[in-house]
């Protein structure tokens, strides 16, 4: 599937459906390179990356434009949304150190693939009616 504000939009509703996340109002946008390199700097491999008004419950979604695995890092944010509220507790109390932030990371990385392929076999349901 093409990267465009369309597909972008219309994947994280259907996402939001799959991960029980209807309560998060979730803006999703597609950013230039420009964009990461200002935001992460120039030996950035950073795909996308979420933001998180938790006050009032909205969160945004930004994808790199030049990401080929879009999909799955839409993905990958969403289960960042999902986590959001167990992130900011461990912050609060100031436990994460940095092997504690990788294994955080890679819990993300393998609940996005789950996630992707069941994204992925909705996708074939809804092809097949």
């Amino acid at each position: 599937m093409e990267l465009n504000q369309v597909n972008l939009a219309r994947m994280i509703i259907e996402l939001q459906d799959l991960m029980r996340l209807n309560d998060v109002d979730i803006e999703g946008e597609i950013v230039s390179k420009d964009h990461m390199l200002v935001k992460y700097g120039e030996d950035s491999m950073v795909h996308g990356y979420y933001e998180i008004a938790r006050s009032i419950n909205k969160a945004f979604i930004f994808i790199n434009e030049d990401c080929e695995e879009w999909e799955q890092t839409v993905i990958h944010e969403m289960v960042h949304v999902v986590c959001d509220q167990f992130l900011a507790y461990i912050e609060r109390k100031k436990q994460l150190d940095s092997f504690g932030d990788t294994v955080f990371e890679q819990m993300i990385e393998r609940l996005s693939v789950g996630f992707l392929n069941a994204w992925i076999d909705n996708e074939c349901l809804l092809d097949d009616d």
